[in-house]
């Protein structure tokens, strides 16, 4: 089953154009040319546009989406509209930093489909940048020149982007984007972002200026899905089923709790432990057993990493709630 399904909604290329743009082999030499730009017979033209269809962009493709987007744009895609509508599963984000002088800043929100709670392939991420203009002209973040980013749920004007800043877990949104490969740091080092096989969900209206996130309601967060932890660890080849998706673990040890960056290691299957905010604290030692833990999982930098959302997303002892 498919649960985050994709609607595409934007311009399909149904007839040529010929003579009226300039030479071109793929839609991606089209790309700044205009609206609605594609190639078409050998000329960048513009495509008619034909009702929404449904359509399966990611045939071939893990139906688990995740991840995160460090400021290399892949190549524009069909604009897409989630459906059915998906509700939030984490507040809104930071994610991480483009390198430079000038860092680009990207937030995510984690979203699934309410009516596939309890199964597997049902989590995605959602990412757009920042808002760099109010990001960079305030003083106290050190200016264009700032090594990091600030975390939307602490900066008061707030970051802006695709995704709105006060998004809360079960706000059910209409989201507006492309999917498009996963790119990691050390993939974008070795050149390997196109042979990628993960996918995303761009929110981020520098792309397509249709591009971005709205919340039109509530709706029932669902429930987290209990895993085995060893499942969803590095050394896991069944990880990717629930990749971006909200799970909990339980019962389990902690075997590092300092593994850098506010990172811990669980001994049951080397699972890694991130918090998704700094305000989320897991005061635990070495050997020390944990009753529950929740969390989206999300890979990044190398690893597979369970992310608690909030506090209550750690339980230390039982019983929990």
């Amino acid at each position: 089953m498919k649960p985050v399904a994709l609607l595409v909604l934007g311009a399909l290329a149904v007839a040529a154009c010929q003579g009226a743009g300039k030479v071109c082999t793929t839609d991606y030499d089209c790309a700044g040319e205009g609206a609605d730009m594609v190639c078409l017979s050998g000329r960048c033209g513009v495509a008619l546009v034909r009702p929404p269809v449904a359509n399966d962009v990611d045939a071939g493709i893990p139906t688990a989406s995740v991840l995160e987007l460090n400021g290399i744009l892949a190549a524009p895609g069909i604009p897409l509209q989630i459906a059915p509508a998906p509700v939030a599963t984490s507040p809104k984000f930071y994610l991480r930093k483009s390198s430079g002088n000038s860092p680009i800043c990207w937030y995510g929100v984690f979203v699934a489909d309410p009516a596939a709670a309890g199964q597997p392939n049902n989590g995605l991420l959602l990412v757009s940048k920042g808002n760099m203009q109010a990001i960079n002209s305030d003083p106290n973040l050190g200016g264009a020149g700032r090594t990091s980013c600030p975390d939307p749920q602490s900066y008061t004007p707030g970051v802006g982007g695709g995704i709105p800043d006060n998004i809360q877990v079960g706000d059910q949104l209409v989201a507006y984007g492309q999917l498009a490969p996963y790119c990691d740091y050390y993939d974008t080092s070795a050149g390997q972002c196109a042979a990628d096989p993960f996918p995303e969900f761009q929110v981020d209206p520098s792309i397509q200026t249709i591009y971005g996130t709205t919340v039109t309601g509530q709706a029932t967060a669902p429930a987290p899905l209990v895993v085995d932890p060893s499942a969803i660890s590095d050394e896991s080849a069944t990880a990717i089923q629930y990749a971006g998706e909200l799970v909990q673990v339980q019962n389990v040890t902690v075997s590092n709790p300092n593994a850098g960056y506010g990172d811990m290691v669980l001994e049951q299957g080397q699972l890694w432990l991130s918090p998704l905010t700094s305000a989320v604290v897991i005061p635990a030692q070495q050997g020390e057993a944990i009753a529950s833990l929740t969390g989206v999982l999300h890979y990044q930098f190398q690893h597979w990493l369970l992310r608690p959302r909030t506090q209550a997303d750690v339980c230390l002892a039982a019983p929990c709630p």
